[in-house]
C-alpha cells in the first residue's frame, strides 16, 4: 500500500514510549507554577516552615541571604543560649580569637625580662577567663608595660632633682663644715657594715646624711677623726694624698669602682675633717 508522506508522519505520532525517541513532556497549561517536589526525608522540615511551594522556599533563602549578606557565608556566629551554655561559648570564644590555657597569650614582656612575672601570668588567666582575645590582650599588656615603664622614668626624674635640691640645702645649711659632716656620716655607714655600693646610694640622701652625721657626733666617732696621727696613723694631708692618688688610679682603670668607694669611705673623714 503507498502511502503519502503526510500520512507516515502522523503514524509515527503514535510510536508507544520505547519505542524510538519518546516525545518531551508538554508543559504544564496557562501560567501553572512547576510542580512542588522534594524528597520524603524533608517533608517534616517543610510541613514545619509552613512551606507550599517553590516561591516560599525562594522568598524564605532570600530573607535568609538579606539578614546574613550573601559574602557573610561561612562566618554566622551562633550565640550562646544563656551563661551556662559551655560549649556555646567556647565556639564563640574560638571564633574571636580567645587561646585555649593562658600561656598562649605570649604576652609581651617587660624591657629585660626573659620570661613572664607572677603578675602577668595571674593577668593572662584573667583574661582568658574572661574571654579576651589574643589580639586585645596582648594590645593591654603592651600598655600597662609602656604604662609602668614611663611612671618610673618619672619617679626616678622626679627623686634625682629632689635628691640635688635637698643635698644642695644641707651643703648650704652645714657651710664650710660640709665635707667633714659628710665623712662623719659615712664614716658611720662603713662601721655599720653597709657596703659601698649602699654607702654611695645613702649619700646621696639629704636626710639620712643628716642622721648618720649625728650619730656619729652622739657615738664619738668625731674623735677618732683628728688632725696628726689619727685614725689608723693617716695624717690629714697623707689622707688628702692618698685620695688624689687613689682617683689619679681610678682614673687609668687600675681600680674598680667599689675599691675606690672603699678608699674614699675610709680616707674622706680624715681629709675633710675640720
Amino acid at each position: 500500500m503507498n502511502l503519502h508522506k503526510h500520512d507516515r508522519r502522523l503514524m509515527m505520532a503514535d510510536v508507544p514510549p520505547g519505542g524510538g525517541n519518546a516525545p518531551a513532556p508538554a508543559p504544564p497549561p496557562g501560567n501553572a507554577p512547576p510542580a512542588f517536589v522534594y524528597g520524603d526525608s524533608h517533608k517534616d522540615y517543610v510541613s514545619a516552615k509552613g512551606w507550599k511551594g517553590i516561591d516560599d522556599v525562594i522568598t524564605s533563602n532570600k530573607n535568609l541571604e538579606t539578614l546574613l549578606g550573601a559574602d557573610k557565608a561561612g562566618r554566622a556566629v551562633i550565640w550562646p543560649k544563656d551563661d551556662n551554655d559551655v560549649d556555646g561559648w567556647k565556639a564563640i570564644n574560638a571564633k574571636l580569637g580567645v587561646p585555649e590555657k593562658p600561656e598562649d597569650y605570649q604576652l609581651p614582656l617587660y624591657e629585660g625580662a626573659t620570661e613572664p612575672d607572677p603578675f602577668q601570668k595571674a593577668l593572662a588567666v584573667e583574661l582568658q577567663k574572661n574571654g579576651v582575645s589574643k589580639r586585645q590582650a596582648q594590645a593591654l599588656a603592651k600598655f600597662v608595660n609602656d604604662y609602668d615603664k614611663n611612671n618610673l622614668a618619672n619617679a626616678n626624674t622626679q627623686a634625682e632633682q629632689k635628691s640635688t635640691t635637698e643635698l644642695a640645702a644641707l651643703k648650704s645649711e652645714w657651710g664650710t663644715a660640709h665635707d667633714a659632716n659628710h665623712g662623719l656620716a659615712v664614716t658611720l655607714m662603713g662601721h655599720m657594715g653597709f657596703s659601698p655600693e649602699e654607702i654611695a646610694a645613702m649619700s646621696k640622701n639629704a636626710g639620712l646624711l643628716r642622721k648618720f652625721h649625728k650619730g656619729a657626733a652622739a657615738l664619738g666617732t668625731k674623735s677618732a677623726v683628728p688632725g696628726e696621727g689619727g685614725a689608723g696613723g693617716v695624717t690629714k694631708a697623707q689622707a688628702i694624698q692618698q685620695l688624689e692618688d687613689a682617683r689619679t688610679r681610678r682614673s687609668k682603670g687600675e681600680l674598680t669602682d667599689q675599691q675606690w668607694y672603699e678608699i674614699m669611705n675610709r680616707l674622706s673623714p680624715i681629709a675633710n675633717a675640720a
